[in-house]
């Protein structure tokens, strides 16, 4: 139905973490690519478990990231494609009908830009910026949700047209923006991304529930964030725990109501 990429650093951990969340809720996925790195070996033993767990998930060692990110993507077969990060999970199950329904809307609607799949109409958090923002005047809320982002502000969640990751995109667009832009790593490319926002474009379908979140315990690239910062999830310590039989639970994450995209929650941990 639709291919995907996921982007991972030095998390072996938590992309155990999402790779079991979309077997649970999101199994329809057609194929899953992983394009990772990693600093060291002791990170390296990670993947190392970690590939040989996920035998139907294609793994690619990270070298020059927009040129592997070019041969995953235009690898890609099917009409419509998306993108994850490490430190997804998708939470809550998503039902086939509706995804389905939902892209035979996009189908016959050029003037919708994606399908997001992490916002809920009443969400008004943003949680990188810890601020709040208003909410979009919806053309519909029933059977899903659509708005126009082109009438928020740029940096509001509702205004946000362009994020990398959790949002469902035509193929034929997502290549044009790794072939065409310059980036080194996945946040460049959403800031290219961002500058270059399709007006003709203008409208945004979601579902009536957000089925993926991101849980931001830590940090792997370079910058200035005030959250993830808790020393209890950095990525050594979750990395020796996966490396000594460790997985993180679900029972606290699955069908979690989160108030935002981005939402820190702590971490259980389970005996493989």
């Amino acid at each position: 139905m639709i291919d995907c990429i996921i982007w991972s650093k030095n998390r072996a951990c938590q992309l155990d973490l999402l790779l079991r969340s979309i077997k649970d809720n999101f199994s329809f996925l057609d194929n899953i690519h992983v394009l990772y790195t990693f600093d060291n070996m002791f990170f390296g033993e990670g993947y190392k478990k970690l590939i040989a767990k996920f035998f139907n998930v294609t793994f690619h060692k990270e070298t020059i990231f927009k040129q592997d990110n070019m041969v995953i993507f235009n690898s890609f077969k099917t009409k419509y494609c998306m993108a994850f990060v490490d430190d997804n999970v998708v939470h809550n199950k998503i039902d086939i009908y509706e995804f389905t329904r939902a892209l035979r809307i996009l189908d016959f609607s050029p003037e919708i830009h994606a399908l997001n799949l992490r916002l809920r109409k009443d969400m008004t958090y943003n949680h990188p910026q810890d601020c709040y923002y208003s909410l979009p005047n919806f053309i519909k809320t029933e059977p899903y949700l659509l708005w126009s982002w082109l009438l928020m502000e740029p940096m509001n969640e509702w205004g946000y047209p362009c994020a990398t990751d959790s949002y469902v995109y035509r193929t034929k667009r997502y290549q044009e923006y790794c072939n065409n832009f310059e980036y080194t790593f996945s946040g460049t490319l959403e800031g290219q991304m961002s500058s270059h926002r399709i007006i003709e474009e203008p409208l945004m379908l979601g579902l009536p529930e957000p089925k993926i979140m991101c849980i931001p315990n830590n940090m792997v690239q370079v910058g200035h964030n005030k959250h993830g910062m808790n020393r209890l999830y950095s990525v050594e310590v979750l990395n020796k725990k996966y490396l000594n039989g460790f997985i993180i639970d679900t029972k606290n994450i699955y069908g979690f109501k989160n108030n935002a995209p981005h939402q820190e929650i702590p971490f259980q941990f389970i005996k493989e």
